[in-house]
């Protein structure tokens, strides 16, 4: 494998590159693993995911990005993966989880997005919590330095079978959610 040129920046910490490889030159971008997270309310019977504009997600059917997903980040710092759920939690849906409590799903390894394009891997989390571990303000979260507004979306458990999810890491979260033995949940 030989890199040709010079890797093109395309946005803060998102970096194109191209290498040539088996006869053919292939372009991928390069970009920080990142982890995300379930959140289980369980005195509220809920899931906790958020909602937030993404620029990649603006469409004709979506002009201004708004996206559902799950709660989560990028290792843009030296921090363990429950760490860096815990951190988020605090930053974007105002809650106080302990890392130690955090589940890391396929037994804590992380896997690919998008294998053709993209070097970036994802963990997987769960956790379950109460709902004074979170912060009753209804506001924005996210952090203003990094352009975040962000806004919780409380789904009923009930409602996630039937929920169409718009992320693929909302969609396998809530799958292996719905597999749990419902007694491990309470």
């Amino acid at each position: 494998m030989k890199q040709q040129g010079a890797p093109r920046v395309v946005k803060k910490n998102f970096t194109l590159r191209t290498i040539q490889s088996r006869g053919h030159a292939w372009q991928f971008l390069e970009t920080s693993d990142s982890a995300t997270i379930l959140i289980y309310i369980r005195d509220t019977d809920q899931v906790l995911l958020v909602r937030q504009r993404r620029d990649a997600m603006v469409r004709d059917d979506n002009p201004e990005g708004w996206i559902t997903e799950s709660m989560g980040g990028r290792f843009d710092r030296e921090e363990q993966v429950r760490q860096l759920l815990a951190r988020e939690a605090s930053e974007e849906v105002g809650g106080t989880i302990d890392p130690s409590t955090i589940v890391l799903l396929n037994d804590g390894a992380p896997m690919a997005l998008s294998a053709g394009c993209l070097v970036e891997r994802a963990w997987l989390g769960y956790v379950e919590i109460t709902s004074d571990q979170l912060e009753q303000a209804d506001r924005e979260y996210g952090l203003a330095e990094e352009g975040e507004r962000i806004t919780r979306v409380f789904l009923p458990a009930r409602e996630v079978e039937s929920y169409v999810c718009e992320d693929v890491r909302v969609f396998a979260l809530l799958q292996w959610f719905l597999r749990m033995n419902v007694d491990d949940r309470r």
